[in-house]
């Protein structure tokens, strides 16, 4: 009895890891690069926040990312992308970035035409669309 146990156990054990190495994501070859903020939107208000500095987030293909504001690093870490399904059923693209080990919360990831909405999940948060750069 106690070595089917452990056989279940070790089942079990090795189906984790084996799913668990298949969720993750590689970056599309689309999203690696630099991407200039050139709006904010949301909070209770629906605001539009001004852009007063320049923000630039660099993704790189080994997913490790670097913030910059008005040319000064601010942040750097790693960024993970996950697939999840939207309320309704539709498929979407989480991503979450990682700073000193601890992942800011998981945001919702558009990339369309050259440009990179990175959105809230709360009814009142908030919208960062970012451009593309050229290479």
């Amino acid at each position: 009895m106690r070595l089917f146990l452990q056989l279940i156990v070790l089942i079990a054990v090795g189906f984790s890891v084996t799913t668990a190495c298949s969720k993750k994501k590689e970056p599309s070859p689309g999203l690696v690069g630099k991407w200039k903020e050139i709006q904010v939107t949301g909070g209770i208000a629906g605001q539009v926040i001004d852009i007063s500095n320049s923000v630039i987030l660099q993704l790189n293909a080994d997913s490790s990312y670097s913030l910059h504001i008005s040319d000064t690093l601010t942040l750097s870490g790693v960024y993970h992308l996950s697939k999840d399904t939207a309320f309704g059923g539709s498929p979407i693209t989480l991503i979450a970035f990682v700073v000193n080990s601890n992942p800011i919360e998981w945001k919702t990831l558009n990339l369309q035409n050259g440009f990179m909405t990175i959105t809230d999940h709360l009814d009142d948060g908030y919208a960062s669309t970012y451009k593309k750069l050229p290479d």
